[in-house]
Formats: structure tokens, sequence, C-alpha cells
């Protein structure tokens, strides 16, 4: 599943280059369209702060985290949209749960998201983005010694709604921060609590259009 996501995107972003440019150089240089949506790719990274929202479960506060990766955009005059596959990190404490050697749930993750958003421009420089974004959790690692199948907490993935400014810079160079709020239950085992268990993120980043 993860690798039809990946090869879908690639190849989206395959199309969308050929068409654009096609737009661009064929055809009679009197008749090519000038003002067609110009294809841009990029590189970012930056800060993840995230936590697992809950009622009573998890420790309510976000904790650092990585998130970098490549973008592709495309727009004409003040719209756009953005497609995005990032790497990221997340941190996880049960509040009060232990096992029974009495140790606390101390959790990390690495995840593939894919933000897909809607952009409109404010101002010449910078950008409004909400969207939709989809995570995958690759992996779950257990940092306190948790007795117990960590992977089986947590359900695969979930969609999010996300949105934020950005800035677009001089030298190609960008800024930005995003919020998204995951709306899937990624609680996969109710033995600890049936209560749905949801993510919240803040990303503060900076990266680099290509071309």
């Amino acid at each position: 599943m993860k690798q039809h996501l990946l090869s879908a995107f690639i190849a989206t972003i395959l199309l969308c280059s050929f068409n654009s440019h096609a737009q661009l150089f064929s055809g009679d240089p009197a008749n090519r369209d000038s003002t067609a949506p110009k294809v841009e790719f990029g590189i970012k990274a930056g800060l993840n702060l995230q936590k697992m929202a809950s009622d009573s479960t998890w420790e309510d506060k976000m904790n650092p985290g990585f998130a970098g990766g490549i973008f592709m955009q495309t727009g004409k005059n003040k719209f756009g949209v953005r497609v995005e596959v990032l790497a990221s990190t997340a941190h996880y404490t049960f509040k009060y749960i232990t096992d029974s050697l009495g140790t606390k749930g101390d959790f990390t993750s690495l995840s593939i998201d894919i933000p897909l958003l809607l952009e409109y421009k404010v101002v010449p420089f910078l950008w409004i983005q909400a969207g939709l974004q989809y995570s995958s959790i690759i992996s779950i690692h257990n940092k306190a010694g948790f007795d117990g199948d960590s992977k089986l907490l947590f359900k695969n993935g979930g969609f999010a709604a996300t949105g934020g400014l950005e800035a677009r810079l001089p030298m190609k160079f960008i800024a930005g921060a995003r919020y998204s709020y995951g709306f899937t239950n990624l609680n996969n085992n109710t033995i600890f609590t049936a209560e749905p268990w949801k993510t919240s993120a803040v990303q503060i980043y900076v990266g680099y259009i290509i071309k």
C-alpha cells in the first residue's frame, strides 16, 4: 500500500511536469501559452512539534521531532496547489498507564506524511495553505522498555486537516508554519482504554525551490 501511494505520487509529478512543459515549448513559438501554470520542485525541513490528543491516556504536551522531504507546486496568478512527501518523527508518553513492571510507555514513531494543499497568495510573498494530509506510520519504537508490542497500539495511518502560512523569500528560499489536527482514531487496542487517540502537530520549516 505504501509503495503504491509513493508510485502514484511520483507518476503524478512526472505527468504534471510533462504536460506543463509540453504547453510551454511545443508548437509555433508565436502561439505558445506563456501564462501556463509553472511546475516547481523543492526540498524542506524543520521542527515537528506533535502530541497524541486524548482524554486521559497521553501526556498533553507537544514533543519535538523532525519533518523533512520534497514538494511539488504549481499555480497561476494568486492560486496554487502543493503536494509534499515528508518523513516525520514524533514522541508520545503515557500519562498514567504502566505495564506489569511499573514502566510507563514512552514511544517514538517514524511516519510518511503526504499533504495535498490549496494555496492562495495574500500579498506578493505570503501564501495561505489549507488541505488534507494522509500519514502512514512506518515504525514504532518503545524507548522505556514497556512490556508489550507497541506496533499493536496504533493503527497504521490516518487523515488530518492541515493549514498554515508560507513566505516565499528572495533567492528561492521559503519559510513557514503549519498546524494539523488528525480526525482518524489511531487507537488500535482497547485493552488500556477505548477513548480515541488523535494527533495534533505544529511544523516550523525552511526550504528551497530547486526548479
